[in-house]
């Protein structure tokens, strides 16, 4: 007598079943993947309900227009425009501050471009003449019409575009933009700190 049973065949809707469950099943995991890879909102200012002046002081009256850059003019003293001229002119650490403006600048405008699409062009040519002496030549200089030189030409182009689904590229593009202007203000800083000390 034979006790071993026979597997019941699995019907094919419950087949089908199983699959669109494993479908539903994956496309949850890989929604949940990428709304992770998502970026947050735009940063909001918070609201504070400050006073526009003290409540028990006078307002100031209005003084005269002067420019922070060139406080110094104010003056009128021609002999202390040359000195901070001068000062401006020669002093190193304000020649490094410019140069850092100019590297975030640069990286600001790296930024903004790795959100377009990317274009290569590559072209190349050769020009190479057969050995006697080698097993190729050895063999190709016994057929008539054989030249030994000869040109190769070689082009190709390319193109790319990352898009950017998760905002990525947009929020590393707005922090190198905030950055540049970092440097800008670091310095406008620097310059008056050093008029000021020439001062």
């Amino acid at each position: 007598m034979n006790l071993r049973q026979t597997p019941l065949p699995i019907p094919p809707s419950r087949l089908r079943w199983q699959g669109f469950r494993r479908l539903r099943v994956g496309i949850a995991i890989a929604s949940l993947g990428v709304a992770g890879c998502a970026v947050g909102p735009d940063y909001a200012k918070p609201e504070s309900a400050l006073p526009e002046h003290f409540q028990h002081a006078a307002l100031p009256s209005p003084a005269p227009e002067v420019r922070l850059e060139a406080w110094w003019q104010g003056f009128g003293d021609p002999v202390l425009e040359r000195i901070v001229e001068r000062a401006l002119a020669q002093n190193l650490d304000l020649a490094a501050s410019f140069a850092r403006v100019a590297q975030a600048r640069a990286a600001a405008q790296r930024a903004v471009a790795s959100e377009r699409p990317t274009i290569a062009v590559d072209a190349q040519a050769a020009r190479e003449r057969q050995s006697l002496e080698s097993p190729l030549g050895a063999l190709a200089s016994a057929h008539p019409g054989y030249q030994r030189d000869a040109s190769l030409y070689d082009s190709g182009i390319g193109a790319s575009w990352e898009l950017d689904l998760a905002g990525g590229l947009r929020r590393g593009a707005e922090a190198s933009a905030a950055e540049a202007q970092a440097a800008e203000a670091e310095h406008a800083g620097v310059r008056i700190s050093i008029a000021a000390e020439a001062v």
